[in-house]
């Protein structure tokens, strides 16, 4: 409270040593306020946010390192506390850093290490089948050939070509 109203003094001195040595002050109320009627001020806006049982370390490290998934991994496997995050921190997590963290929503307490590892692994796939359907469009390489290149079973590999040809 105390720093908003400090801010709104700043902005009304502000105006007012502005008006002052423009000298474009038209009235006597104006001169003494140093205000004048169309002169506004910019909102201050406090936020107060409510930290109950929630891991503040550990969630300003993983939005520290959202960006760089390499090194989140290495601090979240270095840090023990991340195997047992409570669920307000990585749900916190999740909203802030928009990682879309899967994780089971009726337990408390939340092992990060396996929900980073699954997210990369996620990834992973989804680079693979990518990869994969380049390929099948393509139409160099046989089926069997692009299993083996995108490590994706044969059956995934079915499931894309049938998706393709929907498509086209």
């Amino acid at each position: 409270m105390l720093y908003d109203a400090m801010s709104y003094t700043k902005q009304v001195e502000e105006i007012a040593a502005s008006h002052r040595k423009n000298k474009n002050v038209n009235s006597s109320d104006e001169f003494l306020s140093g205000f004048k009627k169309d002169d506004k001020l910019h909102p201050v806006i406090t936020l107060v946010i409510f930290w109950s049982h929630t891991s503040l370390s550990e969630v300003l490290q993983y939005v520290k390192y959202s960006k760089n998934i390499s090194i989140l991994e290495e601090v979240i496997n270095q840090n023990e506390r991340f195997r047992h995050l409570d669920r307000k921190s990585a749900e916190l997590i999740n909203v802030v850093t928009n990682s879309n963290l899967k994780y089971d929503e009726g337990n408390e307490v939340v092992d990060m290490c396996k929900a980073i590892n699954d997210l990369v692994e996620n990834s992973k796939n989804e680079a693979r089948e990518e990869m994969a359907k380049e390929l099948i469009s393509d139409g160099a390489y046989s089926f069997e050939k692009i299993a083996e290149i995108s490590k994706l079973p044969m059956s995934r590999i079915q499931e894309l070509s049938n998706e393709i040809k929907a498509s086209a």
